[in-house]
This record gives structure tokens, sequence and C-alpha cells, in this order.
């Protein structure tokens, strides 16, 4: 795998389960299905007790805290699927280049040549 895209997914999945936990400590359960979240009767957006502003949509939710946004979509036996190249994009923002990356393209390349 490049290393590049392994450090990147590392970080995604610790701010997934940042966001997660986050969630719960503010009092909103994590679902048993993607269906189930996506006809969950909750406020489509709102403020967790950290701070973080949620925003919950289809099956999944995006979650920022300290101008970094993750989004992410629950699967079928509400486990948290693994990120697309669309997510990983949107998750690094403006730090491409932390990540080693030079465009999105690139980023996107290292995707598909992973799967």
């Amino acid at each position: 795998m490049d290393q590049r895209l392994s450090l990147l997914e590392e970080d995604y999945k610790r701010a997934v389960a940042d966001a997660l936990l986050a969630l719960q400590a503010s009092g909103i359960a994590l679902p048993a299905s993607d269906k189930e979240w996506a006809l969950r009767q909750m406020a489509g957006t709102g403020v967790l007790l950290n701070g973080a502003i949620y925003h919950k949509h289809g099956y999944g939710c995006s979650v920022t805290s300290d101008g970094i946004e993750v989004d992410f979509d629950f699967g079928a036996t509400g486990v948290v699927k693994p990120p697309d190249a669309f997510r990983l994009v949107g998750f690094c923002g403006d730090r491409l280049q932390h990540y080693g990356f030079s465009s999105t393209a690139e980023l996107e390349q290292a995707v598909a040549n992973d799967g």
C-alpha cells in the first residue's frame, strides 16, 4: 500500500472514531443499520457537546471540528464503511501536501491502485 495513503486512512479512521464518540457523548446513539440511521428522526444539523458540528445525511454523517471535516456512511450492520476517494479528498481539504499528494487526481489514483 502507498505509505501516503496509509497515513491518510489512519488519520481518517481516527477522526471517524472521535466523531462517533462525540455523537454518543452528545446523546446520539449509533445505528444498528444504515437504514435505521437514514430513517431516524433527529435534527439534520447540530452542535455536539465538544463543539463539533454534525450534519446528518442519507446513510451517513459529517462532523466538523477544528476546521477539519470527516464524512462517513454507516453500512448495513451499522459499522462505518471504509472511505472512498471522494471522502478522503474531502477529509484532506487543503492538506493534500501534508500527506504527500500534489493533487486530488494523484490521491484518487493512489486509491484506485490500492483497490
